[in-house]
């Protein structure tokens, strides 16, 4: 009826005849293993997760990115005594986070010697090619994607992918959805609602 009864009382106060439901229809997908069925995609369960670790891996890149951008190596000597906890140090706290994307590193040396051959030596190295430049396993997530969407045999326009299609290929998807997935669910719960409910209502 689409109204709301705060209980018992106020429906039969409304309508003698009326009572509460006590039953459900469940329209689960069988497994003996459940009296609750299965979801359509457990099949692809394991894709779901790892979808989920890939953006997390992704996710957490920017908080803890540990490669900095450019180096500034003073050369010409030996690495003194006191950079590589400065180096660590500089990582741990300098280099993590947003905030710190741009930041660079810089290596001292030691002097090794006198004259020109114990010149130190300035040099800018850039390390872009050892930084990731775009999200990680984007080929394994739509892989994933594929997987989830064939458990529930839906073509790639009906998930939202519309790349790459011209008009006759997405006729043809719909044609296929309907075809194949929608009038069968479509049948099934008719199905049970003329066996079930309207059969019960005489």
């Amino acid at each position: 009826t689409g109204r709301v009864f705060r209980d018992v009382t106020a429906l039969k106060a409304a309508d003698a005849s009326d009572g509460p439901a006590t039953e459900l229809i469940h329209f689960a997908i069988h497994s003996p293993r459940s009296p609750y069925g299965i979801p359509r995609w457990v099949g692809t369960l394991l894709s779901v997760l790892g979808s989920r670790q890939m953006e997390e891996v992704n996710y957490l890149y920017f908080n803890n990115k540990s490669v900095p951008p450019l180096a500034l190596l003073v050369s010409g000597g030996r690495l003194s005594d006191a950079s590589v906890p400065r180096i660590e140090r500089f990582i741990e706290e300098n280099l993590k986070g947003k905030a710190n994307f741009h930041k660079i590193l810089i290596l001292e040396a030691d002097g090794g010697g006198t004259g020109d051959g114990g010149r130190a030596k300035i040099e800018l190295r850039p390390l872009t090619d050892a930084q990731q430049q775009d999200a990680l396993f984007q080929q394994y997530d739509q892989r994933n994607i594929d997987k989830v969407g064939s458990s529930f045999r839906l073509p790639p326009l009906l998930r939202g992918d519309g790349r790459d299609f011209n008009r006759s290929v997405a006729e043809a998807q719909l044609r296929f959805a309907e075809d194949q997935v929608f009038q069968p669910e479509r049948d099934e719960f008719d199905f049970l609602l003329n066996r079930k409910v309207l059969a019960d209502m005489g």
